[in-house]
C-alpha cells in the first residue's frame, strides 16, 4: 500500500503555528482528497483533522445560534425569565415615583383676623381639618379684614372666618342691606365671581356693639345708640383702627344717627379698647356682640334702634381648590355648619379673655364636647 504524505504545509484554518500532519493510508484507486473540516470560531491555531467524508458530500451544518451576536432586548429562550424593561415600563416606574413624592401634599393654610373670636374660629377650623387627616399651616392673628381678604385672593390663605356684613360693605363695597337672607345670597354670588366660596355659615351673628360702662348707662339713661346724642359733647370715643375706616363704621354711624361728637375717637388695637373703657380712659367703644368681656367687665350694649348695622353672620371664606390639598378638607369644613350659637361663642371668648386659656386649648375642648 502506497503512503501519501499530505505534507507539512497542511494546517487548520486560522492556525499560526506549523504542525506535523499524520500520514494516512489511502485506498486504491485513490478517491478525491477529503475536504478539511474547519472548526467554527476557533481563534487559536489547532491541528485540523482530515476525516473521510461520505460521497456525495452533504452541506456543512449551519452554525449554532449560540455563536450569533445577541441583539439588544432579544427575548430569552426561557419564558420563565424576566423580560428586559421596555421604555413604557421605565416611564411607568418614573410616574409611580413621582406620585409617591406628591403624596405628601402641601398643607391647607388657615388664617384669621387679629382679635380673640377670629383667632379662636381659625383654631377650630385648623383642628377640625387635622382631625380629618389634613396637613395644616396656621397663619392666625394675621391682621384686619382687608389683609385677610388680600391673602386669600392671592392664594396665601386657603380658608379664614369672615362676617357677612363685613364682606358686603368693607370687601365688596356694597351699600348696607338689612335682610339677612339677601345679604348672604349677594355675598355668596360675589365671592363666587372672585373664585372663592362663601360658607358654610357657622350658626351665629356677631354684630358691632356700641358699648358703655354700666354705671354710665344707669346714671345717664343710655339704652340706645340714639341716646348718645345726650352725651356727644363730653364722651370720649375709642375704637379699633378698622372701625374708624369702614363704611359701616364710625363715620357711617354718625351720619345715619345724626350725631356729632366734640372729640375725635382715639384708635388702638381692638383688644385694648375693653380695658381702656373699664379703666375710665375712654367712654364709648365699638365691640362685638359675642365678646365675653361685656359681661365680665360689667359693660352695657346700646341697642341699634335705627338699624344701621347690617347682619354679620359668621361664615368661612374658602378657596375652591382647597380639596386638591386634602380630599377630606371640604367635608370637614362643611361639618362646622350651624355648630355655634351666640351664647356658646360668648362663653368660648370669655375662656380666653378672662380665664387666660389658649385658643388652641379652648378649641380642642369644644371639639371634644361637640
Amino acid at each position: 500500500m502506497d503512503m501519501v504524505g499530505v505534507g507539512s504545509r497542511v494546517s487548520g484554518v486560522g492556525c499560526r503555528r506549523r504542525t506535523e500532519v499524520a500520514l494516512l493510508p489511502l485506498a486504491t484507486p485513490h478517491p478525491p482528497l477529503p475536504t478539511p473540516f474547519v472548526g467554527v470560531g476557533s481563534r487559536r491555531k489547532t491541528v485540523a483533522s482530515l476525516l473521510p467524508l461520505p460521497t456525495p458530500h452533504p452541506p456543512l451544518p449551519t452554525p449554532s445560534v449560540a455563536f450569533e451576536r445577541r441583539r439588544p432586548n432579544a427575548p430569552t429562550s426561557d419564558p420563565r425569565l424576566p423580560t428586559p424593561p421596555t421604555r413604557a415600563r421605565v416611564l411607568l416606574s418614573i410616574a409611580i415615583l413621582l406620585l409617591a413624592a406628591c403624596a405628601k401634599q402641601k398643607p391647607i393654610v388657615v388664617g384669621s383676623k387679629n382679635f380673640t373670636e377670629s383667632v379662636l374660629l381659625g383654631e377650630i377650623v385648623a383642628q377640625r381639618l387635622e382631625r380629618a387627616g389634613c396637613s395644616v399651616e396656621r397663619k392666625l392673628d394675621l391682621g384686619g379684614t382687608l389683609v385677610c381678604d388680600k391673602a386669600i385672593t392671592a392664594g396665601a390663605l386657603d380658608v379664614y372666618p369672615e362676617y357677612s356684613g363685613t364682606a358686603l360693605t368693607a370687601i365688596l363695597h356694597h351699600d348696607a342691606m338689612r335682610d339677612r337672607a339677601a345679604v348672604m345670597k349677594k355675598v355668596a354670588a360675589d365671592y363666587g365671581a372672585r373664585g372663592l366660596s362663601w360658607g358654610p355659615a357657622l350658626g351665629f351673628e356677631n354684630t358691632f356693639a356700641m358699648i358703655v360702662r354700666s354705671s354710665d348707662a344707669q346714671r345717664l339713661s343710655l339704652k340706645t345708640i340714639s341716646d348718645l346724642g345726650k352725651v356727644s359733647a363730653t364722651f370720649r370715643p375709642g375704637f379699633g383702627y378698622e372701625f374708624v375706616e369702614r363704611p359701616d363704621g364710625w363715620n357711617g354711624l354718625l351720619q345715619h344717627y345724626g350725631l356729632r361728637f366734640a372729640e375725635a375717637p382715639r384708635t388702638m388695637d381692638l383688644g385694648l379698647t375693653y380695658r381702656a373703657l373699664a379703666a375710665g380712659e375712654i367712654d364709648l367703644i365699638a365691640g362685638n356682640s359675642t365678646d365675653g368681656l361685656i359681661d365680665a367687665l360689667g359693660l352695657t350694649v346700646l341697642a341699634d334702634d335705627r338699624h344701621f348695622f347690617p347682619p354679620y353672620d359668621a361664615a368661612l371664606v374658602v378657596r375652591r381648590d382647597l380639596g386638591t390639598k386634602c380630599a377630606a378638607g371640604p367635608a370637614a369644613l362643611a361639618s362646622l355648619a350651624g355648630s355655634l350659637d351666640a351664647t356658646a361663642m360668648r362663653r368660648l371668648n370669655l375662656a380666653i379673655d378672662r380665664d387666660k386659656r389658649s385658643p388652641s386649648e379652648v378649641a380642642r375642648t369644644w371639639l371634644k364636647e361637640k
